[in-house]
This record gives C-alpha cells, structure tokens and sequence, in this order.
C-alpha cells in the first residue's frame, strides 16, 4: 500500500441465516413479477422485519459456525482505525445451485442469492491478470452485458469493460495491477439504446455570455493559483433526450465520453459528473452564466480549497454521479449513472462535468492536467454516448397500484404512504405523473380509490 494509508483483508464465512429469514425458500418469491415486486419493497424500506429478518442477520454476523470470529468486532475495530474493509465473500461451488430460469424454484433461488452474495476482486500485485468466470450454471442469457467497475490509481469506480456474455457463458476479464474491481452480471439479455447528446458546449467562466457550443472539442479545467482569475474555468455540458426509455425499466445506464489530459503532466485528471435540473438549453446559445449551478465570475475563488468550488446547488438542483477519470493517452471513459435515472425520470438528462478540488491542497490548477472530450460536433472523433440497458415492463403501468397486486384498492395505501414518506420514488406511486411522489398525488390517488 501507499505510505500513509492503511488497510486490511479480512475473510468471512459466517452461516448468517441461522434460521430461515421468513418461512419458505425464497420468502415467496415465485416469478420474475413477485421478485420485481419484493426487490422494490426492500429498497423503499429495507429495516422491514417482514421483509428481513434482521435479528437472525445480525446474530449470523456476529456468531459463525466455529466462533472463529465475531465479525460485528472485526468490522467495528477496523472501521475505528479508520479502515474501510474489503469483505470477499465466496460462493462455494455447487452449494447452491439454481434451479431452471423462469420457474418458481428458480426465482426463489435467485432471490436468496440476491440477498446475500456479492463478489469483489483486489489484486494486490502491481502486475495485471486475467479472471476467468464459466457462468454457464447460472443460466444467464447470451448477450446479457457484464460490466466491470475499477477502482485504482486511474479510476474511481468507473466502467472500464462491458462483456457480452457468449454462447458458452465463458468470460475473461482484465483486471489492472493494484486494483479492485466489482463485476456484475445481468441475468437477461435487455433491449440496448445508445443515445448521443442533443447538445454539447464548453462553457467558460471568463466568457460569461459567450458560448462555445459548435467546436469538435468539450474542455474542462480549473484554475486555482490565487495569482490569476477565475477566467481560465471551463465545464462541460451534454444534454440527452431520453423519452424514448418509455414506460420501460432502466436495468442500467452508462455514460461514455471519448477523450485526455490536454494540458499539464499529470498522469490522470478526475472530474467530477452532476446531473442537473432546469429548463432545456440549446448548446449554440447556453452561456456560464445561463447555467444555475455555476457561480458567477465574481463570486468565485481561486486556490485550491473545497470551499472555492464553484457548482452550486448540490443535492438539490444538482446531484454528483460519479466520477470521468482521464488519462494522458486519449480512449474511453465511462461512469454508470443508473441510480440516477431511476430515481428521477424525466424526458431529459444534462449533466455537467466539472474539474473542482476534490481535497484541500490538491493540484487541480490547469496547469496541473486539464481534460479535453471529443464532442457530437466532431465527424472524426468519437460522440459522447449514454447506453441503457432496458427490460419491458411487466405489464402496462396501472396508476395506484402501489403494492404491485394488479388492483389499486385500500390494500395500496400504506405502500403508498411508505414511498411518500421515504422520499422515494415509484412509477405506480406517482399518479398524477409529474415524476415526483408527493403530496400532490394523494387527490388523485383518493379519485381512483372511490371511483371517479
């Protein structure tokens, strides 16, 4: 590891269900629908005992098989000296099997599966290796994406691979020397829309109402020596329509930007990606000081302190998504945002791409590494891309039916009142279809109960 960071591997098998969560394998679940159904309610309120049967969970982590290790102190005391673990945890082979995709004893399967593995991979080495996955047994569709998620020296989380999954259900992925990576699998194989912006622009903070939307090239940089202005500041815009998502469901969305380190010596450049909400813009005509979530010229800072950030509006008009790491050497970079799109559905998506301090002290001058992307405009390079992977919807969306039974009567109240609460989201829960559940859904939701 690096000099001053700290770290440590700790490896468990606690036999975490001691008893059955909730009588029956599977807690009921039998199909893909009652799957859907159950996964929505655990994400609105995953502390529901009917749901989860937390007491056993905890008496699992903190007593296994052996008494070996309590795994409640383990994590505690790492996480006291300030280490966040890494848990690897391992499915033996053949120690649980599923049964046919599409059957009742496979749905049930999959949905204790679901509850309780999850797969990482560290390599400690500074050498790169090959992982080798046969995921023949899991019945999973031919051309269903497994996509990998790195962090390292050169990435933060972001996509680095995207695999389609052969006839033999045989994968090999690379993983980077001094890494960690998180793969994940889709079961099916969904419908694929890739889309390209609409509009993209640089926007330029010392060119407050001029606009750089035609050129072949999005830059972003930052100035933070406090000898100079703020002039040299550039954000990237892009901005998709999305309405043809539909009534569909977002399994997964990617954003990919082709594009280096154009300025300075540094090795990777990370920027930071803010989704954000306001009116549509037009990428000849948008301006720094069109954008709500930028700061003006004379408001702004310059040294290299979180304080002098200039995007404004944070976890309200705009929301961090991720990160777009750079490189001196110019390819693709990519960051998910599925989270995002299905917590707030609309026809449009803009995202902002902003190169900010990310700590006190850091070299984010341009001096340092400034990014540039190929942009929509350029014939000869490569557009910045948003791909989904889309499922159909079960069936036609039916206003109301919050508890997913295919009736909307008294039963979908208290679901209702759960999302409402909660803060969430759930397409059957927005009923008067302004993509947002509110207060201003309740009146409708009261017509369709009573009948009007």
């Amino acid at each position: 590891m690096d000099r001053g960071q700290r770290g440590s591997n700790l490896y468990v098998r606690p036999n975490i269900e001691q008893t059955d969560d909730i009588p029956g394998r599977g807690d009921g679940v039998d199909s893909q629908a009652s799957f859907i159904a159950r996964r929505l309610a655990v994400r609105a309120n995953p502390t529901d005992p009917t749901l989860f049967n937390f007491a056993e969970f905890q008496n699992g982590y903190a007593n296994n098989e052996s008494d070996f290790i309590n795994s409640d102190l383990a994590y505690g005391e790492l996480s006291s000296n300030g280490i966040s673990p890494l848990a690897i945890i391992n499915r033996t082979e053949g120690q649980f099997p599923f049964a046919a995709n599409g059957t009742a004893t496979g749905w049930a399967d999959r949905w204790e599966h679901w509850q309780h593995y999850y797969v990482l991979s560290a390599n400690e080495s500074t050498l790169d290796r090959d992982l080798t996955f046969d995921l023949s047994a899991l019945n999973i569709a031919a051309g269903a994406i497994v996509q990998v998620e790195e962090v390292s020296a050169g990435n933060i989380a972001e996509v680095t691979q995207r695999i389609p999954i052969p006839n033999n259900g045989r994968i090999s992925v690379e993983q980077s020397g001094e890494s960690v990576v998180l793969i994940s699998v889709s079961e099916t194989a969904h419908n694929l829309l890739t889309l390209t912006p609409t509009d993209d622009a640089t926007v330029r903070a010392g060119s407050g109402n001029q606009t750089a939307g035609s050129s072949n090239n999005v830059f972003v940089r930052n100035i933070v020596n406090d000898t100079n202005t703020s002039n040299g500041r550039a954000v990237g815009l892009l901005q998709f329509d999305i309405s043809g998502i539909g009534n569909r469901l977002v399994d997964r969305a990617v954003i990919e930007v082709n594009g280096e380190v154009n300025e300075g010596n540094a090795d990777f450049v990370t920027t930071h990606v803010f989704a954000i909400r306001g009116d549509d813009w037009e990428e000849d005509t948008i301006t720094w000081n069109d954008v709500n979530n930028l700061l003006n010229t004379s408001q702004q800072g310059t040294t290299a302190l979180i304080a002098d950030n200039f995007v404004t509006g944070i976890s309200d008009t705009a929301e961090f998504v991720g990160h777009l790491t750079f490189s001196q050497d110019r390819g693709p970079v990519a960051v998910d945002i599925t989270e995002y799109l299905k917590n707030n559905p609309d026809t449009e998506l803009r995202l902002l791409i902003a190169r900010e301090v990310r700590f006190d002290g850091e070299a984010a001058d341009r001096s340092d590494g400034a990014v540039r992307f190929d942009s929509s405009d350029d014939v000869d390079g490569i557009s910045p891309q948003l791909t989904l992977e889309l499922t159909d919807a079960l069936d036609p969306l039916l206003l109301g039916d919050v508890n997913l039974d295919g009736v909307v009567n008294f039963l979908d109240i208290s679901p209702f009142i759960g999302v409402l609460s909660s803060g969430g989201f759930q397409l059957e829960a927005d009923v008067n279809q302004d993509g947002a559940v509110d207060f201003l859904d309740i009146s409708p939701l009261v017509s369709i109960l009573s009948g009007g």
